[in-house]
């Protein structure tokens, strides 16, 4: 079911934080916390150290490409080059936002062939854009900082 776009969408944006309905879902530091819906909203351990910090982002570039169900997917902490390439393995997303990333390559965004929506936050590191015009199903991009 690909995304609706209404005039809310247009006058409010497409990311616009709706909590009432649900938009984002409560963030989840843990993938083991994943309960299998189709909004995912990924935030770092607020009290983890920068160790454990690690390992949950490597637990989560193994889960996420497994997520099937997953069609609009958040992530609030800072994007690695692994992560982003995990991301990209899911091929159902239809809706991607990254608060800031360390990304250099959008070369694997070209895999998120029902992409529709991406929003990438500051990510002063990424080195071109060139993938985004291939992008044949996206209909929002918001980019910030790069």
């Amino acid at each position: 079911m690909p995304i609706e776009f209404t005039s809310r969408s247009f006058n409010e944006g497409f990311w616009y934080y709706r909590p009432g309905e649900n938009f984002p879902p409560p963030g989840l530091s843990d993938p083991a916390a994943y309960n299998g819906g189709e909004k995912l909203s990924i935030i770092g351990a607020a009290s983890a150290s920068p160790k454990d910090q690690a390992k949950l982002t490597g637990r989560w570039v193994q889960v996420l490409p497994t997520l099937k169900n997953v069609r609009i997917l958040w992530i609030s902490n800072k994007v690695s080059q692994a992560m982003f390439e995990a991301v990209c393995e899911m091929r159902g997303l239809e809706a991607l936002w990254l608060k800031g990333s360390g990304i250099k390559s959008l070369e694997s965004v070209l895999k998120l062939e029902q992409l529709q929506c991406l929003h990438i936050g500051s990510s002063t590191r990424l080195e071109s854009i060139v993938p985004l015009p291939h992008l044949k199903q996206l209909k929002w991009l918001e980019l910030e900082n790069i």
